[in-house]
Formats: C-alpha cells, structure tokens, sequence
C-alpha cells in the first residue's frame, strides 16, 4: 500500500470541516482571509490535504482558544513558513497536545468558534462574499449525481 502524499488534495471541504470539528463555511473564511489556500479539484472544489488540516487545526486553536486575531495569525505562519518543517511539525503537535488537554469550556469554544468570528461570519460584506463564492460554485458544478467524494458541503 502506497504511503499518503501529505500534500495532495484529498478531503473536500465538508470532511475537512467535520475532521477540524468546525462548520465549512469557517474554512471558507479561512482560505478568504489568505490563512490556507486548499487545492482544487478539476470540478473546482476544494480539496484539503493531511498538511492543510494539521495547519486548519493549529490556526483554529490559535485563534479560538488563544484568542489570537487573523493579523496576528497570519504572521504567525509567515514566520514559521521560514522555519524548518521539522520545527513546524514539532509546533502542531504540541498544539495537539493542548487541544487534547483542554478543559471542557475551552473545547466548546473550539468546536463552537469564537463570537468575533461569528461576528466576522455574519459581517453583511463577508456574509456576502461567502454566498457569491457559494453561487459561483454551485453554477460551475454539473448536474447533481450521487457522487459522494465530490460533495463540497458535507
């Protein structure tokens, strides 16, 4: 059995949503604001790789339980963009580690969101540009079919 290419496109943006433990509509924003940039598959669907949920997962923790804003999140990965991977690797998994040992409120506020993200959600502009990207998908798509791997909302 072949190994998993860790930066090949696999989990469209409903798995990767429930892997994270957040709505799809939250990755959306996070690919808007520029925090990851998933893949696209030939239908343009996003496709997120086992390297894009390591980085949706530390960028979540980072903002909902750390209280770190998009600004402050954003040069966070520019910086470690600059570091060696293995020094990145080591990062995420002492996040995990946290998230793990997180008290029961601080995990209901990651699974959950921060009220300034719902705020920013719910922004009439970007409440606005998510479903204009989500018409735009949704007339690119062909056909409904019964093709489950391809389903971008879940």
């Amino acid at each position: 059995m072949r190994a998993l290419d860790p930066q090949k496109g696999l989990f469209p943006i409903g798995v990767a949503a429930d892997i994270i433990g957040v709505v799809p509509r939250v990755l959306r924003f996070y690919e808007a604001k520029g925090l990851v940039q998933p893949s696209r598959s030939t239908g343009n669907r996003r496709l997120y790789s086992l390297q894009d949920l390591e980085l949706l997962e530390y960028v979540h923790y980072m903002t909902h339980v750390r209280n770190v804003n998009l600004a402050g999140m954003k040069a966070i990965l520019e910086l470690l963009a600059k570091l060696p991977r293995e020094i990145w690797r080591r990062e995420i998994a002492s996040v995990e580690t946290a998230i793990d040992q997180l008290d029961q409120r601080a995990k209901t506020i990651f699974s959950r969101g921060s009220e300034t993200l719902k705020r920013a959600l719910l922004d009439e502009g970007v409440q606005a540009e998510i479903e204009r990207e989500a018409r735009q998908e949704a007339d690119r798509e062909p056909s409904p079919t019964l093709d489950l791997v391809e389903d971008d909302d879940g």
